[in-house]
């Protein structure tokens, strides 16, 4: 009965998924395409490559299905826990096995989307389509955008994105969670992070990109006359995509081992990058303007 449950459930789920994928796509492409005009030699021919890896993207539902024994033994084989190690020593143990499967699919041009969610709060079939590309479009927009983010370490494709990536690694290098803390490392490494950093802020580009075009294709639900039923489209939107970044507060220790080990950035920082250099926060918000990387496009 569960199982028949799950399937019902991912049946109504996948087409909006579906959509939310291919029009965060099109985002993407329709952001690099512009450049492929103003582009000569090598220059044109990675931006058509580049334009190739992200029409090719496919996106893959991950169906939870009970592990066999075989499988679990060569998942962990390389996981070794001794009871003399810090708890913190063993989670970092166990975190590797989540990016090994990252890596793998990205290299197969799959984005996976875990079934668990296409479920509020990152999917609501019946609420605001501002949320859910504010929400899930973050998540599938950052894994897209990486299609883009990772040719930073080709050289010649790195120059397709010289002048954004000098402005971010400065932008993200001034963050200082540990300032005045008196420990030996107080602000985030901007180079160290700087892939994560782009994908970051190509994937919220695209994503608003991408739900302000599907605006207006169908009836879109009305939240209540409340303080979220007076807030504009954008500014659900926005708030769809600060949710995914919340956390509680982290102490000093987890911050510096996230600084001095983390190609991401800290969740809050995560946010505030991105939205200070998205010109339509501003507007959506009534916010005065800041110096930004982004225009409207990389």
């Amino acid at each position: 009965m569960t199982h028949q449950l799950i399937a019902s459930s991912f049946v109504q789920h996948f087409r909006k998924v579906q959509r939310i994928f291919d029009n965060i796509k099109h985002a993407i492409k329709d952001m690099i395409e512009p450049t492929n005009s103003n582009s000569t030699g090598i220059r044109k021919e990675m931006v058509r490559n580049i334009l190739r890896k992200v029409e090719a993207l496919r996106l893959k539902i991950e169906w939870p299905s009970p592990p066999k024994d075989k499988q679990l033994d060569k998942r962990y084989k390389n996981i070794k826990i001794r009871k003399s190690k810090y708890l913190l020593r063993t989670v970092s143990q166990l975190s590797k096995l989540s990016r090994a499967d990252n890596v793998e699919e990205v290299l197969k041009n799959i984005i996976e989307i875990p079934w668990s969610l296409l479920t509020q709060p990152f999917l609501n079939r019946k609420g605001p389509i501002a949320l859910n590309y504010g929400a899930l479009g973050q998540i599938i927009g950052h894994e897209s955008a990486h299609v883009v983010a990772d040719i930073i370490n080709i050289p010649a494709a790195a120059l397709l994105l010289k002048r954004i990536s000098a402005c971010l690694v400065e932008q993200y290098s001034e963050f200082c969670p540990l300032k005045g803390k008196g420990l030996e490392m107080q602000c985030l490494n901007g180079t160290r992070t700087l892939i994560e950093n782009i994908a970051d802020n190509i994937g919220l580009l695209a994503a608003y990109s991408a739900y302000r075009k599907d605006l207006g294709r169908e009836k879109d639900p009305e939240l209540p006359e409340d303080l979220f039923g007076k807030m504009t489209k954008d500014q659900l939107f926005f708030l769809g995509y600060a949710q995914m970044f919340c956390e509680p507060q982290p102490n000093n220790n987890s911050t510096l081992r996230q600084l001095q080990q983390d190609n991401h950035s800290p969740l809050k920082y995560r946010l505030i990058g991105s939205v200070k250099n998205c010109p339509m926060f501003y507007k959506a918000f009534q916010c005065p303007s800041q110096r930004r990387c982004f225009s409207k496009s990389p």
